[in-house]
């Protein structure tokens, strides 16, 4: 009996020991949780980078230059103009208009008379209505002020109108001349929810336009820059072909050369098409079709021998001929 109670005493002593060194003891700290660094806008969970400095630089592309064709001349007009490369143009008494491949935009200037003294603004109006002629039709114009095209000072315009519910932009520009002549030339390109010809390059190309433009007055002499030969069967018949010379090697390219320079007699844009050679005893002439007049024109051109080139009558041409004695 006397050692069961001193065990259980024993155990009381060691139990109360035991709770006592619990209560005592010192707490061990939580573990430090290192907060993961989030860029601000970046969702958590996302790859999508919503702060602008998160997001990757965009890439500039470089604009292409915008390429004109040599000058565009019509008799008797009080301009010279070039218009881009890339648009049909076609030239009349006293406008050239020319239209984008896509169709998606085009450029037109028109030289004529004001008889009513009217002011730019009106003049302007006045082209618009011919543009957005329908009764559901709608145009507006705001004048963007003055810039300077061939040393003189013109009005500029930003345009837009609404034709057959397709919206256009554009932009034109009203120079006045002497004798109440005006030469405006303007642009107007298609804009949709998919695409914005305007901005996509049509203002550039308008902007190109614009700088070409040179005021010229009509009484005075025409333009030297183009001989026209007096000779009628000069350049069309075989036994007066056009010597470009060159032989073999070079004689094509100097034959493409000239061509690309020819236009019709309003200044109207030529294409052509190299039919069989000819034969003509001991030479060989080289023979094109042109094209975009009333009647196809047939040219013979001789890569064997030189002269200085003229345009054959009945044609014109852009500039003068670089030809040179190869």
């Amino acid at each position: 009996m006397e050692n069961k109670f001193r065990l259980l005493i024993v155990s009381v002593i060691m139990l109360l020991t035991l709770a006592g060194c619990q209560m005592f003891q010192a707490e061990t700290p939580a573990p430090t949780v290192t907060p993961q660094p989030v860029k601000i806008g970046t969702p958590i969970g996302g790859n999508t980078p919503t702060n602008a400095l998160d997001a990757p630089a965009a890439t500039q592309v470089p604009a292409l230059p915008v390429i004109l064709t040599s000058d565009i001349y019509i008799d008797g007009s009080y301009f010279l103009v070039r218009m881009p490369d890339t648009y049909k143009t076609k030239a009349a008494a006293n406008d050239v208009r020319s239209e984008r491949a896509d169709k998606l935009a085009s450029i037109a200037l028109l030289s004529n008379v004001d008889s009513q003294n009217r002011t730019s603004e009106q003049i302007l109006d006045n082209i618009l209505k011919s543009l957005f002629p329908g009764s559901k039709d709608s145009f507006d114009s705001n004048f963007r002020g003055t810039v300077i095209i061939n040393g003189r000072e013109v009005v500029d315009y930003d345009i837009q109108g609404v034709n057959r519910q397709k919206l256009f932009h554009g932009r034109a520009v009203l120079a006045e001349l002497e004798d109440h002549r005006y030469v405006a030339v303007y642009a107007l390109a298609l804009v949709t929810d998919e695409t914005d010809a305007w901005l996509g390059g049509a203002d550039r190309e308008f902007a190109a336009v614009i700088k070409s433009v040179e005021f010229i007055n009509p009484k005075q002499e025409k333009p030297s820059f183009c001989e026209v030969s007096a000779d009628e069967t000069y350049g069309y018949t075989s036994e007066n072909p056009i010597q470009v010379g060159g032989n073999e090697g070079s004689g094509p390219q100097r034959a493409q050369s000239y061509l690309k320079n020819l236009t019709g007699p309003n200044g109207e844009r030529l294409t052509y098409t190299q039919a069989d050679p000819l034969i003509d005893g001991e030479r060989m002439l080289d023979v094109y079709v042109l094209s975009g007049l009333t009647d196809d024109l047939t040219l013979y051109v001789d890569n064997y021998s030189f002269s200085a080139p003229y345009a054959p009558k009945g044609l014109y041409c852009y500039a003068d001929f670089s030809l040179q004695a190869p």
